[in-house]
Formats: C-alpha cells, sequence, structure tokens
C-alpha cells in the first residue's frame, strides 16, 4: 500500500456510512506492558466488502481503554463510528 500510495499517510475525517468492508484487529496492544519490538506490526489480514462500491482508501483507526488504577474506563477511539476526535483517522 506505501509503494502505491507513496509513502505518505493521508489523515482525514471518514463517517461511518462511508465504510464498504467489514473490519479487521491488526494489533491489540497492552500499553502499560509493551516494548518497542511490539510496535513493529505485521500482520496479514482479509477485508470482506460489505456492500457494492468503489474501494478508495484502507482506514485504519484505534481504540484504546484507561482504568486509572480502578474498575472505571474511559475509552477513546478514532473509529468511524464513534464521535469524531481531533486525532480523525489515517
Amino acid at each position: 500500500v506505501r509503494a502505491k500510495m507513496g509513502g505518505e499517510a493521508i489523515v482525514d475525517e471518514v463517517d461511518s456510512d462511508q465504510v464498504v468492508t467489514d473490519t479487521a484487529v491488526i494489533a491489540s496492544l497492552d500499553m502499560m506492558t509493551c516494548t518497542d519490538k511490539d510496535l513493529v506490526i505485521e500482520t496479514p489480514f482479509t477485508l470482506q466488502a460489505e456492500e457494492n462500491g468503489y474501494l478508495h482508501a484502507i482506514v485504519l483507526y484505534f481504540e484504546t481503554g484507561f482504568t486509572f488504577g480502578s474498575e472505571d474506563e474511559v475509552w477513546l477511539s478514532t473509529s468511524p463510528w464513534e464521535p469524531l476526535t481531533h486525532w480523525r483517522q489515517t
């Protein structure tokens, strides 16, 4: 993908109605225990088209939970299905 895109990621806003495939988890990291080695991610994945249309991009987003040492969790998501944040999608 990088060679086709010229090596540059595009950061933009993506609405959920623009997504025409299912999703795939590329990585799941424990931010309290992961190391630099864990951040080198090469994961094969498959996406299944859910409707007819054109595929213009692959959307990457992240979701992370903060527990702050308690049972109360705060979630930050840049998913197209969640309210927009300043992080957007890549």
